[in-house]
């Protein structure tokens, strides 16, 4: 974009560009897309993060009149122009769902995850399914309950189909190893470039 770095600042004026991340960072995705807002002309940043926290990032500058398409996509374009005042509520916590989702199939029981939304826990959810868990899901609700367990095996996240990375959830899903008879793994879909590191056993 341009930058000139002195020190431990950066400045100078800002030019659109093409940029292209090794990594789909969401740190790197949001802070890109901010600068870009400061920067003349357009820019694309290609291998963009996903996560839904990409796309309410967006939502929310578009409300104050930022120009910016391909939020949640690998490609998000920016027009140049700082935006005014905006207003949306922010999405719910979805790794402190997963938290909540992985306790309780850890201890047993049953819960009712209020605001949560199931769309951002694809990957978690069709897992502690295998594990045994009976989960229902509404608009803005999850409820699971939880007996007897058994290990899930691999459980296969991606960026396109299942909106989380495997270091997202691997923690949450060692809180349910003990109970299950067999190793819980999480791994990439190979499908997918540049996505997730390898997986971990837990």
């Amino acid at each position: 974009l341009g930058a000139v770095r002195e020190g431990d600042r950066f400045s100078g004026p800002l030019t659109g560009g093409e940029i292209r991340l090794p990594y789909p960072s969401v740190g790197a995705t949001e802070n890109l897309l901010m600068a870009a807002l400061g920067a003349s002309g357009t820019t694309r940043i290609h291998n963009a993060a996903r996560e839904p926290e990409i796309v309410c990032l967006c939502d929310f500058l578009r409300t104050g009149g930022a120009h910016i398409t391909g939020g949640g996509t690998e490609t998000v374009c920016i027009r140049g122009g700082l935006p005014g005042r905006g207003d949306l509520a922010p999405i719910p916590d979805r790794m402190e769902a997963a938290t909540f989702a992985c306790a309780l199939a850890s201890a047993g029981g049953e819960i009712t995850l209020e605001g949560a939304d199931h769309t951002h826990l694809t990957a978690l959810l069709e897992a502690l399914k295998r594990s045994g868990c009976v989960i229902e899901t509404e608009e803005k609700r999850i409820t699971l309950s939880a007996r007897d367990l058994w290990s899930p095996g691999t459980v296969v996240t991606g960026l396109r189909k299942a909106l989380c990375r495997a270091g997202d959830y691997d923690g949450s899903l060692s809180r349910i190893s003990h109970r299950c008879p067999g190793p819980v793994s999480c791994g990439h879909d190979p499908g997918e470039r540049g996505d997730d590191p390898p997986g971990n056993s837990v």
